[in-house]
């Protein structure tokens, strides 16, 4: 019965090996090392290949962990494979033998673990394999070993006569075992009984065992093991929990099984308790510092990198030092995740993912400048196409526009790396290149939608990149907001600016702050002050704040405030880093027209569908260009018609801010009205004028003739000055200049008068502007006839701003005119009766108006495209007031607008008429055209 005694031992025994091997089979997921991947390759290769220069121990100490992590995962097969090559590997090392017939009796193949015990007693001479092999061997019949083992190991002479005369069979010595009710031999059974894979029977049995002799750690731990091996897991859990107040507390077999288990289970208390004791008791493996880091982590305790670096120290185990790493920076410990990275820096540094979380926790600790100089150190060393995207975007954060685009000529290289590809979109659409932005966008196979639709939106089509951020927003909205993902919440907040009511997104920009970094937070917050415009609040927010304004945002500012000589720093020492708009604007504003017109003219080969950036290159253009227009018109009023040619030629003075001009109208008249008119008044009314330009506006003085029924020289002054916030104010000052109130003074008369303008643009979409007039009006022969007031104001709104520009206006006017009794001098030869009025009436006007495409009317433009106008409103004098116009302009020869037209009004001034206008316009431009042209062109 000894020899079954000793038999039973290695079932014992295998209850105490399986649970000290058994793995973490549910540690968190972590990058392999290329030793990893290399030593499980070999295992899963029947001719498997080393490094024959790797540490022999540290091949070894790989080998145990993935055998670890099969028997965690409860995938025996792969653990078999594993071993086998293990005792190929290293033969000489009696932990693997008994390892490995340990896993086959698990499997349910006891008789080849006896084999595998024998296998390993001849490589080793080990007496404890010696020994198993013997028992096994006795278990399952196999005489010739257990003979050729019998002077090796210790065996009462009954089981000598037992082997010899063959009388030992596994049957018959579990029917005498039946037989014995004793502590041991109940013992020996259950062991017996579950080596062979009898579970049931060896349940049954221990339980007699637990009845009879009550629960003890061997008879636990057996019960355990057979439960386990019948993938009872949960039961075997709990069979060492229940027996938890009475474990000895120096019992290293239970606390290892007990923390294997639980962890396997995701019982991390119990996991927790049992591998803490076993650290305290000096026993702590690898698993246990790896275990306990990863649950204090998921309590969010600093104690998770402190058990992790400490197990680093005791077992020099790379994997528990990046888990001490990783685990920093996730917890914002940003200081210690440098102070690791930096205190083993040659163990960290090739692995990309360390050096991502290092260099962001820099960035986080606000050394952005360090952060890129150690990352220039380590490109220097290994160019990882990882590391080569994270430095594009990194220059692309820091804004350091000549560094990144040497960087963009030097890795160019590696941008058929997808990730690369994609770094270089994000730096193009930063740099404002919209084009250079989709081709790398293309390259890289991206499917990200949010990026798309930077690019198209820097390349002008802000409809399409709209639609698209509006689909994302509508898919975040889904799920409420989310702080409990920092990059989902970031982008929510990015994209929510744009499509919620201030104060719905300011309670939820409220919400995220603390949960988002301030760094991000700011961003964010500053970012929508200034896309709502909301100025003044940003200038507050910046100095409480201490937060530092990006340059597109001083320029902003600086253009808002019109501070050119800030504008004029920033675009010396940013350029590139601002957006192309406000650059060109800013040029133009600190007296560059022909650099903005340059810079617009390179954007738009980059964003050719950039409509607002052709616009501000198509009027520089216009402006800076020699021109040449005329018009012809057919004026049909109820009594009077007349054909009207205006002509105007403007040339600037070289390269000074001067220009001289030439503009005359000649009208020769159709037909009258006998009852209304005596006769028909022809002539002409020319100028020459001089204009000075300046930065923030312009300024002109004219002298002309003008030939009616008298002949009359006349002065003009006039200018426009930027004044500050989109507000423009304009001014004019007539001295004895035509007057068309009405028929009567369009043919005789004349007025002296200043008028005064103002144009507020708070946004490109929407613009105000009012004037008024003070006149004083005379006769051709200067007989004074009275004086009048005049007041024009509209609100007008684009709703698109590419053709078509569908725009619509409300608008009021007043006029009122104080006529002086008396002679009307040379008017009066003009008028049939003896009761007249040369003056309008007072009158009112209120209405609204809906155009497009009026640039085809008075500017430069390649295609030939429909302009249309209409309003209605309500005339004082005549009721319903109408004005509708229609036309149609567009280049001819490519560098010239010609547009027909025809305007149709009734009611609209102070006197009740119906006035019926077709015409036709004709505009030569000199310079700049063929620049012009290629712009059309690509659009």
């Amino acid at each position: 019965m000894n020899t079954y005694k000793l038999a039973g031992k290695i079932v014992q025994g295998k209850l105490i090996t399986v649970f000290f091997l058994l793995p973490s089979a549910i540690l968190f997921a972590k990058e392999k090392s290329s030793k990893d991947k290399l030593v499980e390759e070999s295992f899963t290769n029947p001719n498997p290949t080393y490094q024959r220069g790797a540490s022999y121990k540290t091949e070894e100490k790989y080998y145990q962990l993935l055998v670890q992590s099969f028997l965690g995962a409860n995938d025996l097969q792969n653990a078999l494979r594993v071993l086998e090559d293990a005792v190929r590997r290293f033969p000489q090392n009696p932990k693997w033998w008994e390892l490995y017939g340990q896993v086959l009796i698990w499997n349910n193949m006891g008789a080849r673990a006896g084999e595998v015990f024998y296998e390993g007693y001849k490589n080793t001479k080990n007496k404890e394999l010696a020994q198993k092999a013997f028992e096994i061997s006795l278990a399952f019949n196999r005489i010739d070993i257990a003979k050729e083992l019998m002077e090796v190991v210790s065996v009462p002479p009954n089981v000598k006569v037992y082997i010899y005369d063959q009388l030992g069979d596994v049957e018959g010595l579990l029917k005498l075992l039946y037989t014995l009710k004793t502590k041991d031999m109940l013992l020996m059974r259950a062991q017996i009984l579950n080596a062979l894979g009898r579970k049931k029977e060896a349940e049954e049995t221990i339980n007699e065992y637990i009845k009879l002799y009550g629960k003890d750690e061997k008879s636990v731990l057996l019960l355990a093991n057979i439960y386990y091996s019948s993938r009872r897991f949960e039961q075997a859990l709990e069979v060492l929990k229940d027996f938890l107040p009475s474990a000895k507390e120096d019992n290293v077999e239970f606390y290892r099984t007990l923390s294997d288990l639980a962890w396997m289970l995701q019982d991390y208390d119990a996991t927790a308790l049992a591998s803490e004791k076993l650290i305290s008791l000096s026993k702590g493996e690898v698993a246990d510092y790896i275990r306990l880091s990863e649950i204090y982590f998921r309590k969010g305790s600093k104690r998770a990198v402190s058990l992790a670096l400490e197990g680093y120290k005791k077992f020099d185990d790379l994997i528990l030092l990046k888990t001490a790493f990783y685990y920093s920076y996730a917890l914002g410990l940003y200081d210690q995740t440098v102070a690791i990275f930096k205190d083993y820096r040659d163990k960290l540094q090739d692995d990309v993912n360390t050096v991502f979380s290092y260099l962001l926790a820099l960035q986080q600790l606000g050394k952005k400048e360090e952060a890129l100089e150690e990352l220039e150190k380590i490109l220097a060393r290994a160019k990882a196409p990882e590391l080569v995207s994270f430095y594009i975007y990194s220059l692309v954060e820091a804004q350091r526009v000549e560094k990144l685009k040497s960087a963009l000529k030097e890795y160019e290289a590696y941008t058929r790396n997808p990730s690369v590809a994609q770094a270089y979109a994000v730096a193009y659409v930063f740099l404002q290149q919209g084009q250079t932005a989709l081709n790398y966008y293309k390259l890289s196979g991206s499917k990200d939608p949010l990026l798309y639709a930077d690019i198209i939106n820097v390349m002008g089509m802000e409809e399409e990149a709209k639609a698209i951020k509006l689909k994302a927003y509508r898919e975040l909205t889904s799920g409420g907001l989310p702080l409990d993902d920092l990059e989902k919440l970031r982008l929510y907040l990015s994209l929510a600016m744009e499509f919620e009511t201030p104060e719905v997104f300011e309670r939820k920009l409220q919400r995220a702050k603390g949960v988002l970094s301030d760094a991000v937070w700011k961003d964010i917050y500053f970012a929508y002050l200034f896309s709502k415009e909301q100025r003044e609040k940003a200038i507050l927010q910046q100095r409480l704040y201490k937060y530092p304004l990006k340059p597109w945002m001083w320029l902003n500012l600086a253009l808002w405030q019109d501070d050119r000589y800030l504008a004029l720093q920033l675009l010396e020492s940013k350029l590139e880093a601002l957006p192309i708009r406000d650059r060109v604007e800013a040029l133009r504003r600190v007296g560059q027209p022909r650099r903005a017109l340059e810079l617009a003219f390179k954007g738009l080969e980059e964003n050719p569908y950039d409509y607002q950036l052709y616009k501000q290159f198509r009027d520089l253009a216009v402006q800076e260009s020699n021109k040449v227009s005329l018009e012809v018109s057919h004026q049909k009023r109820d009594a009077y018609g007349q054909f009207v040619e205006r002509m105007e030629v403007e040339t600037k003075l070289g390269d000074t801010n001067y220009s001289v001009g030439f503009r005359s109208s000649t009208f020769q008249p159709t037909y009258k009205d006998d009852q209304a008119i005596k006769q028909k008044v022809g002539g002409y009314q020319a100028e020459i004028y001089l204009r000075r330009r300046f930065d923030r506006g312009y300024i002109g003085f004219g002298i002309g003739q003008l030939e009616r029924l008298r002949s009359v020289t006349n002065f003009r002054l006039f200018g426009e000055s930027y004044l500050f916030s989109g507000l423009s104010a304009g001014f004019e000052v007539g001295y004895r200049q035509p007057s068309t109130e009405s028929l009567y003074l369009e043919l005789g008369g004349l007025k002296n008068y200043a008028k005064l303008s103002l144009t507020f643009t708070p946004y490109s979409r929407l613009s105000f502007y009012s004037s008024l007039e003070l006149s004083e009006f005379y006769s051709q022969d200067i007989k004074r006839l009275g004086t009048g007031f005049y007041t024009y104001n509209q609100a007008q709104y684009k709703l698109k701003a590419g053709y078509p520009d569908y725009t619509l206006r409300a608008f009021f006017s007043y006029g009122n005119y104080r006529e002086k009794a008396g002679s009307k001098g040379v008017i009066e030869q003009l008028i049939p009766f003896t009761t007249f009025r040369v003056l309008p009436e007072n009158y009112y006007t209120v209405g609204l108006g809906f155009s497009f495409g009026f640039e085809h009317k008075y500017s430069y433009t390649r295609f030939w495209r429909p302009f249309f106008d209409a309003s209605l409103a309500y005339n004082s004098l005549g009721g319903l007031g109408i004005s509708t116009e229609i036309g149609l302009g567009g280049a001819v020869f490519g560098n010239d607008n010609l547009s027909l037209g025809l305007s149709f009004r009734k009611n609209t001034g102070g006197i009740k008429e119906t006035i019926i206008d077709p015409y036709f316009i004709y505009r030569y431009y000199f310079m700049y055209t063929p620049k012009l042209r290629k712009v059309e062109e690509n659009k």
